[in-house]
């Protein structure tokens, strides 16, 4: 088994400092492994974007 993709949920606390850095470290691991990233904002996403996203992501693999 493998994974194709990652998904993460940024909720508001993403806005911090703290944040921002960590998730830049973790954009950059995902980068380097070639592993699609989805990142959706907890206040700003429905599910059909998430199906079109989740799909993009896993016909360009």
């Amino acid at each position: 088994m493998k994974p194709l993709i990652a998904i993460e949920l940024d909720d508001n606390t993403h806005n911090q400092p703290d944040r921002k850095t960590r998730d830049d470290f973790v954009n950059s691991i995902m980068a380097n492994t070639n592993m699609p990233l989805l990142r959706f904002k907890t206040d700003e996403w429905n599910s059909e974007i998430i199906k079109h996203r989740i799909t993009q992501a896993l016909s360009q693999n």
